[in-house]
Formats: structure tokens, sequence, C-alpha cells
């Protein structure tokens, strides 16, 4: 999932959609959310290649506050949630001798639109609403990896030779970066003020570096000399497990073809306040009265 560009073509499309909706004689409503769940990664430490590695452990939390009408709402939101992932339990033997681990935290601010898909069928608001999402993120993270009793950060290290003067062409990856949420969800309102739901939130991101690996080896000795010894050791600990493993300069260490992403699933609670809109005045038919006169002598 290297190139986005569609998925944000298609992200900003539906929110100038939603923007352009008339708010003119429909009643317009604010919403006040929270939502709890468990977040998944995808990248280069997932224990399958084709399914996504869930944090159990580890929970996501979201607020939000949003301004809309019948047609979907537009969200304010802030979310914070961790993923996490180990070569350990993978299944592939490579992955196992590789044995890296990591966790990162994600802290996510962003705005979210939510579409009510029956809105195309029913003039006023519907109690249950099946939703779609999408929207712009801007998210923090810092991956860590355990190591001797203690979860070290791994971004400064540079352990596939970022900032080293002997590969100055591999930068720092920068820990902001930006996602693009796209999600379903369903909420029910329990009455005019107060709704549940449940949903799931995918975010594709531009970076391939959640868990700090993504392109290839490089030469441990060059390594330690100038990003220091603790850079080399994490950059490959398969001979934590065998003595004789090693990794050689140019050996593939990630897969640099696919960006890493995550994702949400949760349940949501909230409030809503609605404004109802002015009802339409009914023109007045004026009936023509014929007169009728007596005649003047």
């Amino acid at each position: 999932m290297k190139n986005f560009d569609n998925s944000l073509k298609l992200s900003v499309l539906a929110l100038l959609c939603f923007l352009s909706t008339p708010f003119v004689n429909h009643a317009q409503h604010f919403d006040f959310g929270y939502e709890y769940g468990v977040s998944a990664y995808f990248g280069d430490l997932t224990k399958f290649k084709a399914i996504p590695s869930a944090s159990l452990s580890s929970a996501s939390k979201g607020h939000y506050v949003g301004f809309g009408n019948r047609f979907g709402t537009i969200f304010l939101n802030y979310t914070v949630t961790e993923i996490s992932a180990s070569d350990e339990v993978s299944a592939n033997s490579t992955k196992r001798l590789r044995n890296l681990n990591f966790k990162s935290p994600i802290l996510e601010y962003g705005i979210t639109t939510e579409l009510n898909l029956l809105s195309f069928f029913h003039r006023d608001y519907t109690r249950l609403r099946p939703v779609a999402i999408t929207g712009f993120n801007i998210f923090y993270f810092n991956p860590q990896a355990y190591y001797q009793g203690e979860w070290v950060e791994l971004q400064r290290l540079g352990t596939e030779g970022q900032g080293s003067s002997y590969y100055p062409e591999r930068e720092k990856y920068s820990l902001t970066q930006v996602s693009i949420p796209i999600g379903a969800g369903i909420k029910y309102d329990i009455t005019k003020s107060l709704w549940i739901g449940m949903g799931a939130k995918l975010r594709l991101t531009f970076t391939d570096y959640l868990d700090d690996v993504s392109t290839t080896y490089v030469d441990p000795e060059k390594l330690a000399a100038t990003n220091g010894a603790l850079a080399a050791e994490l950059a490959f600990r398969g001979d934590e497990i065998d003595p004789n493993a090693a990794a050689y300069e140019g050996l593939n260490r990630g897969n640099p073809a696919e960006n890493d992403w995550y994702m949400t699933t949760y349940i949501t609670v909230g409030a809503r306040f609605r404004e109802h809109s002015k009802p339409k005045r009914k023109r007045r038919k004026r009936m023509k009265r014929n007169k009728v006169r007596c005649p003047k002598f």
C-alpha cells in the first residue's frame, strides 16, 4: 500500500461533498461522543502476512465533538491507543529468527466525516444510522523495543543506518505523520438525545516505520561506530536465539514496498442536541369572491 493517492482523493471528495450539502431548511445537531475499543496493526512484524496483529491488551479511547444534519456529521476527534507486535509469535520461521519486537503509542487528532447512508432514502432523521467514515488525521507515534527489562525508543537510534555518516541517504523518519481513516459503523438512537453504536476505522498511513522496520540491514560494525552499540544490538536480535545467527549488509530487514497501517474497532456512546428547522409557512389561498351588487335606481 505504498501509494494512497486514490484514497486521499476519495476522502477529500467525500468531505467536500458533505460540506457542500445545504444546511438551510434541514434540522441541525451537535454531537458529543466517546468511543472505547481495541487496536490492530499491519506491518513487518505481523504474525501472518495478510492478517493484522491485534493489540488486545491496549485499549483505544476516543473523544469527539461534531456538527451536522440528517445527511451526516463532521467531527473533531482525539484518539489515543497503542499498537504492538513480536516476531516471537510469527508464523514465518525467518521472522522468528529475526526476533524483533515493538510497541508504539498512537496520539491522533483529526477531522472525520460520518455519512448517514439512510439519508438518501428518508427525508428526516432516522433512528438507525449505518454510516460510512472518512477524513484526515495527524498522529504521533514512537516505536519502542523491549530489551533487558526496559522499553527503548528506536527512532533516535537509527537501527537501519539513519543518521549515520556511512549511509547519508537514510534520513531519520518523522514521528508525526498523516493518516486517512476509512471505516464503517452503525448507530442507534436510544432516545432523542442519546445514542449508542459500534464501528471500525482503518487508518491508511504514508510511513513504513510504525514498527521501526522497513528496508535492509546495514553493516553492524559501521552502525555501532556511528550510532552506538545499542543501535547495532537492536537492529538484529537473532543472535539472542542462535549465537551463530547474523545479518549481513543488504539483507532484507523489512518490506519497503508496503506502508504500515493501523485500525481501531470500538463501541461508542454519545449525546445529540438538535436544532429544529423552522417550518415552512403555508401560503394562504385567496378566495376570489364574486360580489353581487344590487342595481341602483
